[in-house]
C-alpha cells in the first residue's frame, strides 16, 4: 500500500505534497517505522508546511531510535539554511 502511495507523492503537486505530509504525520503518531522510512525517502523534509510538522517527524525518529536518519535530515536542513529557523521557532 505504501508503495502505491509513494508513487502518488512523486507527482510534485501541491495537493500530493499536502497529502503526503499528513500521511507522514499520521504514520509518526502510530510509530510505523518501515512506512515512515519509505515515505521519508520520497518527501523532502524542507517541503513540510510548518516547523511543528518537522518537529513531529524528529520526535518520532527519536522515539523509534532512528538517530542516524534524524542526523541525515538535520544535516540536510542545516545546509539549506532552514535549521536556524526551526531552532528559533522551537526555542
Amino acid at each position: 500500500m505504501i508503495e502505491n502511495f509513494a508513487s502518488y507523492c512523486t507527482l510534485g503537486t501541491y495537493y500530493s505534497t499536502y497529502v503526503a505530509e499528513n500521511v507522514l504525520l499520521a504514520l509518526c503518531e502510530s510509530e510505523r517505522t518501515e512506512e515512515i522510512l519509505k515515505l521519508l525517502e520520497i518527501i523532502d523534509i524542507k517541503d513540510l508546511s510548518s516547523v511543528e510538522s518537522v518537529a513531529m517527524v524528529f520526535q518520532a525518529l527519536g522515539r523509534l531510535l532512528l538517530e542516524p536518519v534524524a542526523e541525515k535530515f538535520l544535516f540536510h536542513l542545516k545546509n539549506s539554511g532552514n535549521l536556524i529557523l526551526i531552532f528559533f521557532h522551537l526555542g
